[in-house]
């Protein structure tokens, strides 16, 4: 859904200025109602597969707590604790999804259905890569020991890789000349976001 978040942000820009921008799903419609239809674990996928994309790309997805037309709540469903636990990640690291800008740079993944996104904040010039897979066969298909290069035009002194599907930071070993930045990234699960 890159080109379509990426859509409503520019319109949103367009229209309203720089200012955040929240998606959800609409109600009462077939894209809720297969949303409500999915089993337990899909559910949990969906977010940690578009909500995730929402956030790569400068915009913020609104979880599914309730509606106004009586659907069953995120609790009634089993999401709070999912939810709970998921949001976490984002409230935990809020900084680096604040103010952002998507970014013109080129990134290319050496993986097949991975979505890559750079981000860079307003007032800062900071960068970020986000990696989202959408690889899925009933469940998530991890990716593992892929390249990620990015033409960043500067080189970085280090790089962070964050992920809520992990439970702490690493550094991933990379080189970088006149600009260029290859690295490879040892497990995507779901989402991956690299600080430059």
């Amino acid at each position: 859904m890159q080109s379509q978040y990426r859509y409503l942000k520019d319109q949103s820009g367009r229209i309203a200025g720089n200012v955040p921008v929240v998606v959800f799903i609409d109600w009462p419609n077939d894209m809720m109602t297969n949303y409500l239809n999915l089993p337990l674990r899909e559910k949990k996928d969906y977010w940690q597969i578009f909500g995730a994309e929402a956030y790569a790309n400068g915009i913020f997805p609104a979880f599914h707590l309730k509606d106004t037309v009586g659907s069953p709540t995120a609790t009634d469903l089993g999401m709070m604790d999912f939810f709970t636990t998921y949001t976490r990640f984002y409230k935990e690291h809020r900084a680096v999804f604040k103010d952002n800008a998507v970014g013109t740079e080129a990134v290319r993944v050496g993986a097949d259905g991975v979505s890559a996104s750079v981000l860079v904040q307003r007032g800062t010039g900071r960068r970020s890569i986000h990696l989202v897979n959408h690889n899925y066969a009933q469940g998530i298909v991890p990716q593992s020991g892929f390249t990620v290069e990015a033409d960043l035009g500067s080189c970085p002194r280090r790089l962070t890789m964050l992920s809520p599907d992990r439970t702490r930071a690493t550094s991933p070993a990379f080189s970088c000349r006149q600009g260029k930045l290859k690295l490879t990234v040892d497990r995507l699960d779901y989402y991956n976001v690299i600080l430059v």
